[in-house]
């Protein structure tokens, strides 16, 4: 009598296989668990082909259940990347947008210095702000005094407040014609004009 096993025997007289040694890298191991996932999928794909209908259902919930997994927990299955071309076309236009974004604000910044240097740099003749506000201070005080008309506050806020007014820098007015320009705008030395802050 003979006597038949229905599986092979002869792969049990081996000895087992040895287990690969474990990265010591963190990267190395995720590569590692990343591939034997993917091996893991692969023989689970195989089976999907299997003749019997409960291997390949079980092989099925299988696949089904890791990737119910990864969505809920928002990832992808180990080492793996699921892009579209569209996605990546995206992401390309938002770089590029980025990028230009970042030229934009760098051409407007030097612009802006630029500009900064021109206004702080008073132009051949032209008096520095400070220096004329000074003058017309000055001028102004005198022109008080002179008429025994009193102050409204501060002669500074008074000049600060009519220049405000008017929409003037100070170097606009030339010296010695800040008075002038009160009597053109038909503004007497009363203290209610100007801003006596």
């Amino acid at each position: 009598m003979v006597a038949t096993i229905p599986f092979n025997r002869i792969g049990f007289d081996s000895p087992p296989a040895e287990l690969d040694e474990l990265p010591q890298s963190a990267r190395g191991r995720g590569r590692l668990w990343s591939d034997t996932v993917f091996q893991a999928v692969l023989a689970l794909k195989k089976q999907l082909t299997h003749r019997d209908a409960g291997v390949v259902a079980a092989a099925a919930n299988s696949i089904l259940e890791l990737e119910r997994t990864s969505m809920r927990h928002g990832k992808l299955v180990a080492g793996s990347e699921y892009v579209s071309d569209a996605q990546l076309e995206f992401e390309a236009e938002q770089r590029e947008d980025r990028e230009l974004s970042v030229e934009r604000r760098e051409a407007l910044a030097a612009k802006a210095a630029t500009a900064k240097k021109v206004d702080a740099a008073p132009a051949e003749g032209v008096r520095p702000n400070g220096q004329a506000l000074a003058e017309h201070v000055r001028e102004v005080t005198e022109a008080f005094e002179a008429s025994g008309q009193p102050l409204p506050g501060r002669p500074e806020g008074y000049v600060r407040g009519l220049l405000k007014r008017w929409g003037l820098a100070a170097n606009a007015i030339p010296k010695g014609g800040f008075t002038d320009h009160l009597r053109v705008h038909g503004i007497g030395n009363g203290p209610s004009d100007g801003d006596n802050r």
